[in-house]
């Protein structure tokens, strides 16, 4: 299963030089996503090309390394949900020259260099429209007039649930959780869990606390076909068993 291409497409973020405090700092992000599979919730239809357009959510933000030695600067959304969104510093920044960046931002990071960084995928996840758990992290690609361009790429895998309950005993009743759990040769496969990643190059490790089983949590009436989407870690492979409970 081809579980980490899934959402492998590039984002283009072009930072851009402004204020929230003073003038000296550059702590305005432009986010261009140019590829709707890169964008970090989900749109309730396909578009004409049969793509489900992705944007960016109002709570979204990612963490800033500065050249400097200036770490982990939280820049927030400050365009609403919107395909292309502009990010500003939450604070005042001490650092100019952008080194990398992550998604999504965590005060856990706090203090990490940007090479130890620490993540995990959620072992419950709601089904309501958002990916949760989900982490990127940012390429240079150039330097422009006031900033910095991006390209960003995944480093968690995006599973799509589809569920059909015409004509089912499901039909009509209440769907509380679908659970999936992974195992290859009966040996389980971590898809949830810590993991700690580079924001440098995207390279992760797996933590200490991992697990082969994710809960996706709905409670909705089931009728006829609908989908969700859940976010694990890229250790699944092609012949590995997955099991679904509803």
């Amino acid at each position: 299963m081809k579980m980490r291409t899934i959402l492998a497409a590039a984002a283009v973020l072009c930072l851009a030089a402004g204020c929230v405090k003073e003038q000296s700092v550059a702590p305005k992000i432009m986010a261009e996503l140019s590829e709707p599979e890169t964008r970090t919730c989900i749109e309730a239809a396909a578009d004409a090309t049969g793509k489900l357009p992705m944007l960016w959510e109002e709570s979204d933000a990612v963490g800033v390394f500065f050249a400097d030695g200036s770490s982990n600067a939280k820049y927030v959304n400050i365009s609403g949900k919107n395909p292309n969104a502009a990010f500003g510093a939450a604070e005042q920044v001490s650092g100019s020259e952008i080194a990398y960046v992550y998604y999504p931002y965590s005060a856990a990071n706090n203090g990490k260099a940007a090479t130890a960084l620490s993540g995990n995928v959620p072992a419950e996840q709601a089904m309501d429209g958002s990916i949760h758990g989900d982490y990127k992290w940012g390429e240079m690609k150039s330097v422009v007039e006031g900033g910095y361009k991006f390209k960003f790429h995944n480093m968690v895998s995006l599973v799509r649930f589809n569920i059909d309950a015409t004509g089912t005993v499901l039909a009509g009743e209440k769907l509380e959780t679908v659970t999936l759990t992974v195992t290859r040769d009966g040996a389980a496969v971590p898809v949830v869990g810590d993991f700690t990643f580079s924001a440098a190059d995207g390279n992760y490790s797996l933590g200490a606390q991992t697990s082969n089983t994710l809960t996706t949590v709905w409670n909705k009436d089931a009728s006829g076909i609908f989908s969700g989407y859940a976010s694990i870690l890229p250790e699944v492979k092609s012949g590995d068993k997955l099991t679904f409970v509803l």
